[in-house]
């Protein structure tokens, strides 16, 4: 009586040495199409691809301010226009899932009202960067004018917030 086990059994009954567990952006990265494009003033991204509209808004502030007016890679699946994926240009490297722009339609309006929602919520950020700067050009120099130079000390003094250097 043979007690040797069948090599499929074998194959079968032990776990795989090289598996790397597959995620969402990784599927993205090899299977959709990537396209770069600049990113608006808005935070939109809009493009075209075989004569189909594509329009993504980025909801998240920090990326919005990250990459705003900035050229960024976007992967995008052809058949499933709900979402997208952003990848940095030069690294390659995941940022985030952007979301498709809501359009307002007679049998879905509170999805157009959450995408206000979610727009006002960036403004709204954008309005208190804004005062924040105003509030530190105003306890470092009380003379600055706005000019070319307050805007270069603007972001010199942010960036120094947030190392935390100057607390």
């Amino acid at each position: 009586m043979n007690t040797k086990l069948p090599p499929e059994y074998k194959f079968k009954s032990q776990p795989p040495k090289n598996v790397i567990p597959l995620e969402n952006w990784m599927v993205s990265k090899l299977f959709w199409i990537a396209k770069e494009i600049v990113v608006n003033d808005k935070g939109e991204i809009v493009f075209h691809f075989n004569k189909i509209r594509y329009a993504y808004q980025i909801y998240n502030p920090a990326d919005f301010f990250k990459y705003k007016n900035s050229l960024i890679r976007v992967r995008f699946n052809v058949d499933d226009k709900t979402m997208a994926h952003l990848y940095e240009r030069e690294t390659d490297m995941f940022i985030s899932v952007i979301e498709e722009k809501a359009v307002w339609t007679k049998e879905h309006p509170e999805v157009f009202y959450k995408h206000v929602g979610r727009v006002k919520k960036i403004t709204n950020h954008i309005k208190n960067e804004r005062l924040r700067d105003k509030s530190l050009i105003g306890l470092f120099d009380r003379n600055l004018q706005d000019s070319k130079e307050s805007m270069v000390n603007s972001n010199v003094i942010k960036r120094l917030l947030d190392s935390k250097k100057l607390n």
